[in-house]
């Protein structure tokens, strides 16, 4: 099948705020969320009890290139960043994350409230109309 024919869902973590604070925490979250599903994947999880313990990964990156590299910002950072991914992938699917590790269930709601009212609309603003961008 040629590339151009792919049809590819993107899965991202995503937070949306204008705390510095908060948006350090959820790159940590995201990071400690990577950590045991890789320990996983490899099959060298480290247990305490019944507590999962997080250990950096081979090749793990520091924390701040894992938080320029999600969709971690306030709405105008956050919509750049994803007109460039949907650019780069044409994605016929988009599913985001916004409740990772210790996020706060307000703080996660507030993200989905503001990827729907202020993020997609900047994004629609740059690409069009988001259903007739995807890869056909």
């Amino acid at each position: 099948m040629p590339l151009e024919n792919a049809h590819i869902t993107v899965n991202r973590f995503a937070h949306i705020t204008n705390s510095k604070e908060e948006e350090l925490r959820f790159a940590e979250n995201a990071r400690y969320q990577s950590r045991l599903a890789s320990s996983l994947r490899r099959r060298q999880e480290v247990m305490q009890g019944t507590v999962l313990v997080d250990k950096p990964f081979p090749d793990e990156p520091p924390l701040e290139q894992i938080y320029n590299d999600l969709l971690i910002g306030d709405v105008e950072t956050v919509a750049e960043k994803l007109v460039g991914e949907i650019r780069a992938t044409h994605p016929v699917h988009m599913c985001f994350s916004f409740k990772v590790g210790a996020t706060p269930h307000k703080a996660a709601m507030r993200s989905m409230e503001l990827m729907m009212s202020e993020v997609r609309p900047r994004v629609e603003r740059a690409l069009g109309q988001l259903g007739r961008y995807a890869a056909k």
